[in-house]
């Protein structure tokens, strides 16, 4: 039976939250757990140990859907993440498994959270990158770290976060899925009315609480030095004549 036949029959809707690095997935994907619409997180990080260890990936997919309580599948997917998903099952003999994972996931809707503040959310990508340090949960000491500036680093996580937010539109509008798309700005703002349009988008009922913040916001005032730098050099004479060195590594 192929994947996708051995999921339908799990009798799950299934959703899909694309995104790119530091763009308030997390905090997002904390919240849809909290209100019962699945537990999204990146089940399929490849390549990773626990999918390793157990053989087949196509048996991997089937027995985390499975476990995962509530009639509500949810998966966190980055751009590579999903492109290496599909390869993977592809090569172990499922044919039809494509980088659109609604040849997977029967029925899948998408909902694709991005960061307005591109220099901000750069920054946080950098700093993570540089560090390790990606999560702060509440309630535990966390130290975030300080690197050197590094402008060229900085320019190149910018760089792609703006690609892949660019990617996942063009992919949603060239296949003309209907995907919820959400700011991180607006969505903080105000995270029940957020959740509650994500639910109807599901066709599930809205929790109306207020989510448990589980999470600490990993910008403090380093960073936001670091983010008032970062964009006085990007905005400085010479530039914007900066972006000339990526033609010249071409």
């Amino acid at each position: 039976m192929i994947l996708r036949d051995r999921l339908a029959a799990t009798g799950k809707s299934f959703y899909c939250v694309t995104f790119s690095i530091r763009s308030g997935s997390s905090l997002l994907c904390e919240d849809l757990t909290q209100w019962g619409l699945g537990a999204p997180t990146e089940y399929f990080q490849l390549p990773t140990a626990p999918v390793l260890e157990v053989g087949e990936l196509a048996d991997y997919v089937v027995k985390v859907v499975e476990e995962t309580p509530g009639d509500v599948f949810g998966v966190k997917m980055s751009w590579q993440q999903t492109y290496a998903l599909g390869a993977h099952l592809h090569k172990e003999g499922e044919t039809s498994a494509e980088f659109d994972l609604r040849s997977v996931f029967p029925g899948l809707r998408y909902v694709h959270i991005s960061r307005k503040d591109k220099i901000a959310q750069a920054v946080s990508g950098w700093r993570s990158l540089q560090t390790g340090v990606w999560h702060h949960p509440v309630g535990e000491t966390v130290v975030p770290g300080q690197p050197p500036y590094d402008f060229e680093r900085i320019k190149a996580v910018l760089l792609q976060c703006i690609a892949e937010d660019w990617l996942w539109r063009s992919f949603f509008e060239d296949r003309s899925i209907d995907a919820l798309d959400l700011v991180y700005e607006e969505y903080v703002q105000d995270r029940v009315a957020g959740l509650g349009g994500i639910a109807r988008f599901l066709d599930q009922e809205p929790a109306l609480v207020a989510p448990t913040d589980r999470l600490n916001v990993l910008q403090d005032e380093w960073s936001a030095g670091i983010i008032d730098r970062a964009r006085a050099d990007l905005f400085s004479p010479p530039s914007p004549n900066w972006t000339q060195s990526l033609f010249h590594a071409l």
